[in-house]
């Protein structure tokens, strides 16, 4: 048993630690919603690259769209619906790689709608919203819900 207690200490250090790597960190709704507000530029990403139908997904993209029209920044859209698909990017009649739209979305307000069956969840983030899970929580749509 005195053997296994340091061993459980490395672990826990470890997993602690793991906790704390870079990138960006998740920030209130409220605080998304002054991101929002101030933002130049809106995108909406409809991931469907894992889905069994894109349905759900897509839908979900229209709800957000009409949901951001309600309280007045649909405007800054202008043009930034991307749907990955595959290995392409999908943007009105326009087919390029996900590099590529990746590299146009940078500097927008990002909202990405993903398909994902073992997760249902809403996260925030100063440059974007992920919103991922199952058909039936994708179908629900609870971002265009809450902001």
């Amino acid at each position: 048993m005195r053997r296994c207690i340091p061993i459980l200490i490395i672990l826990l250090f470890l997993a602690a630690g793991c906790t704390y790597l870079p990138g960006e960190q998740t920030i209130s709704l409220s605080d998304f919603k002054k991101e929002l507000n101030s933002s130049k530029s809106i995108a909406i990403v409809m991931d469907t690259r894992n889905a069994p139908s894109r349905g759900a997904v897509m839908q979900c993209g229209i709800n957000t769209a009409g949901r951001l029209g309600e309280i007045g920044v649909y405007d800054r859209l202008k043009n930034q619906t991307f749907v990955y698909e595959g290995g392409q990017c999908v943007s009105g009649a326009t087919n390029s790689s996900i590099s590529e739209c990746e590299s146009l979305i940078s500097n927008s307000m990002a909202f990405y709608i993903r398909y994902n069956s073992s997760k249902n969840s809403t996260s925030f983030y100063k440059s974007k919203a992920v919103m991922e899970g199952d058909n039936n929580f994708l179908a629900d749509c609870p971002i265009s819900k809450i902001i």
